[in-house]
């Protein structure tokens, strides 16, 4: 069924696929249109605008590229799901950020061991290549859908007191703070947008060819001594990765 839909002007003033864009960008946003809900057909939405099934294509695909539908063939077009926010440059504890936005928040420990740093891992380390680390790797969910497929190197006599268990439920820095005694005092990250590879996508259940996120991170103690990379992917499609800056 068709909502009511404003009408359009027919002057010229404006190009019809815009206003039907503009149109149903407002509905969508009004809560008219819900995340998840199916939006009328094509052949509707021509009929309740009258104009053509090429200015609604037109219109849709507008939509599309704003993030705000998707289009399933076979199935019809909906209207996206809210992507999650997840803010850059702080030490933010995912957990509590996934809970805060109505989500209930999960991490699975795939990996937690001993490993002789590589070439990469100890340039960013400032360490020498052999040296023992531990290595974390940990798929974040929120709720079912994984977000980000994350791997982290830690100074063995850093990380000597963690547990898998406690990872599971709680961050990597709350524990080096509460069960080790070590205080993070400062994170470079380095960010980029990037396709997705294949083994990534697997972990992240999306298809090849994704777009997401890639973060090269290193978390300092005082004195600016490394003691945690981190090589971090997030899937582009639920996770808006947000940056705050105050002016000084």
């Amino acid at each position: 069924m068709v909502l009511p839909l404003p009408s359009l002007k027919r002057d010229g003033s404006s190009p019809l696929y815009y206003q039907i864009k503009e149109n149903l960008s407002l509905m969508i946003k009004k809560g008219l249109f819900k995340p998840g809900d199916k939006l009328p057909t094509e052949k509707e939405l021509a009929a309740a605008f009258d104009v053509s099934d090429i200015t609604i294509k037109k219109a849709l695909k507008e939509l599309e590229l704003l993030g705000l539908i998707t289009r399933k063939p076979g199935k019809g077009t909906f209207v996206k799901t809210k992507s999650l926010s997840y803010p850059l440059f702080k030490f933010t504890n995912f957990v509590e950020q996934i809970r805060q936005q109505g989500h209930q928040p999960y991490t699975k420990v795939l990996r937690f061991d001993k490993y002789k740093a590589d070439k990469d891992v100890v340039h960013y380390l400032q360490k020498k290549e052999g040296t023992e680390v531990l290595i974390l790797e940990r798929l974040r969910f929120a709720d079912k859908t994984p977000l980000v497929y994350q791997t982290s190197y830690i100074i063995s006599e850093v990380g000597n007191k963690i547990t898998k268990t406690e990872l599971e439920r709680r961050s990597l820095y709350e524990m080096l703070r509460d069960i080790s005694g070590i205080w993070i005092t400062k994170v470079r990250e380095e960010l980029q947008a990037i396709i997705l590879p294949p083994f990534e996508s697997k972990m992240l259940n999306v298809k090849k060819g994704s777009p997401g996120f890639f973060s090269n991170r290193i978390a300092y103690l005082k004195d600016d001594v490394p003691v945690v990379y981190d090589r971090v992917f997030v899937r582009g499609d639920k996770l808006i990765l947000v940056s705050e800056a105050k002016a000084e």
